[in-house]
């Protein structure tokens, strides 16, 4: 947002409980807009509320911190177009669910590095899995499933417990989740005779590529990667085919040494990098994520986001999406996440 912004006039705190009902952390939120805000509550739903006294504010910025200390404390968590003198959005999940983040509702729009092409995603509010599905999350549910009726194609693979589930096809995917969400008591998304989707519906799915993208990027704007412009293995498992032939890649020739064990693929435990702004874990590298979305025009192909151990920083990319087959299962590149209502 632009430097010359006014500052809230009110900064709220409050007590929100962990995924795991054990601990708690303090969230404090903000508001950045053209004209002065006030924040006027935060209601037990976690909907955040405020009132703008320039009636020409056009967008805010909803701002969060985990301490009132200041300086670099402060993220964008999500943006939100001004459309009366009073505004509110839902910054907070009422009914946390074990293992998924709350992702805000807004928008996310501005300019990808590199290629200089505008791009604008916006979402309502989802949750999405903090992590890449593991190993063990999916063999859980995958036995399930086929003591419940269900068939898949392959089994899946994985390197450990911790590691996320490789070598699975998008329609093994979608396949899981629905047996996910039956599992949980929860109405399943797909229908697995057409393979449509009823995103009404409050189990678990695949997210669509804008949705993948609006959480990848955590509420910061025109960023290249999910924690900033540049990369390294200190920030991700990747591979390097040539040192510096991205400006913006300061990684060492080669895949991640720590984890280029043993036989492929190189994965790592799905938190062994930093969270995003969202709290997200592995939004890039490690292995690359089915997503729902479908390319008629390109051999029914489905999408995938976020790069893998073996791809190149380019791939890596917040604004990189590209496409395969869905009965693809080889080479232990790709996974997933799900999300749900």
């Amino acid at each position: 947002m632009n430097a010359s912004r006014c500052l809230a006039s009110t900064v709220l705190a409050v007590l929100i409980p962990s995924v795991s009902a054990v601990a708690a952390e303090t969230a404090f939120y903000r508001m950045r807009a053209n004209g002065a805000t006030t924040i006027t509550s935060l209601d037990r739903h976690g909907v955040l509320s405020w009132a703008c006294q320039d009636a020409e504010t056009p967008e805010c910025t909803v701002q969060r911190s985990s301490t009132l200390s200041g300086g670099e404390g402060w993220a964008d968590f999500t943006h939100v177009d001004v459309t009366n003198a009073s505004m509110s959005v839902q910054v907070m999940d009422p009914d946390p669910v074990p293992g998924m983040v709350w992702i805000p509702p807004g928008w996310n729009r501005g300019t990808n590095p590199d290629n200089e092409v505008d791009y604008e995603i916006s979402c309502g509010g989802f949750r999405m899995d903090r992590t890449e599905a593991t190993w063990q999350l999916w063999n859980d549910v995958r036995a399930w499933a086929v003591t419940n009726g269900y068939a898949f194609d392959g089994t899946g693979a994985g390197k450990a417990a911790d590691h996320p589930v490789q070598n699975v096809s998008w329609f093994d995917c979608v396949r899981w989740c629905n047996a996910r969400s039956e599992r949980e008591g929860l109405t399943p998304c797909y229908d697995l005779q057409d393979w449509t989707c009823d995103f009404a519906a409050n189990g678990y799915r695949l997210p669509t590529s804008a949705e993948w993208e609006y959480a990848a990027r955590g509420g910061q704007i025109g960023l290249r990667f999910p924690w900033g412009d540049l990369i390294d293995h200190d920030r991700d498992n990747y591979f390097v085919w040539v040192a510096g032939k991205f400006d913006y890649d300061e990684g060492y020739e080669g895949s991640d040494v720590r984890y280029a064990t043993g036989e492929l693929p190189y994965t790592n435990p799905v938190e062994a990098f930093p969270a995003n702004g969202y709290g997200l874990f592995g939004m890039a590298g490690n292995v690359a994520e089915w997503c729902w979305d479908l390319n008629e025009e390109y051999f029914g192909f489905r999408c995938v986001r976020g790069g893998y151990w073996d791809a190149e920083a380019d791939v890596l990319r917040c604004g990189s999406e590209h496409w395969v087959d869905p009965v693809t299962q080889e080479y232990g590149w790709y996974g997933f996440r799900t999300v749900r209502r």
